[in-house]
């Protein structure tokens, strides 16, 4: 696969904490990476594009999203994009690695989410999940000053240290 970026992209920010941390665990392994796509034309170009910072280390890389015209243009930037829902999937081999970046917020079956994953991973491999963070210090400031704090409108749920924790120990 050769992937076609534009002269005009920024390079892969890999001092981000959160970019490093994720590409940390999938360099040189099978990675799905679930919510692929960037709603924004614009943020292909961007140094924190996760998609492709995943691509320029992994061994190999499928992005999986239902946005089917953000499917479309990273098929045409070269990338293996597949449409599909990340509450529910099946692949033919399993991953070593499942990327589930900022979409978890997005979704209304966790469990549905977490047992599609636990079906396509290797045994050793590695559910990577990652959410906005609600008491991110701009979001408190927000909160005092305007008494409300801008949502995506998308969003069905949030997590934090509380409580995200205890979504995901269920699944043991």
């Amino acid at each position: 696969m050769t992937i076609r970026n534009p002269p005009e992209m920024e390079p892969i920010d890999f001092s981000d904490a959160k970019t490093a941390f994720v590409i940390e665990r999938c360099r040189g392994k099978r990675v799905l990476d679930l919510g692929c796509v960037m709603h924004d034309i614009a943020h292909y170009q961007s140094r924190h594009f996760l998609h492709r910072a995943i691509a320029e280390v992994a061994q190999s890389v499928i992005g999986l999203d239902l946005h089917r015209e953000g499917i479309e243009h990273l098929r045409s930037l070269g990338y293996d994009a597949r449409g599909g829902n990340a509450e529910n999937f099946d692949f033919d081999e399993p991953f070593d690695v499942i990327v589930a970046g900022d979409i978890v917020e997005h979704l209304s079956n966790l469990d549905g989410l977490l047992s599609s994953c636990l079906r396509n991973l290797t045994p050793d491999g590695h559910i990577i999940v990652q959410s906005p963070n609600p008491w991110y210090w701009r979001n408190c400031v927000k909160a005092v000053l305007y008494r409300e704090v801008p949502n995506n409108a998308e969003h069905t749920c949030w997590f934090c240290p509380r409580n995200g924790g205890n979504s995901w120990n269920a699944m043991d």
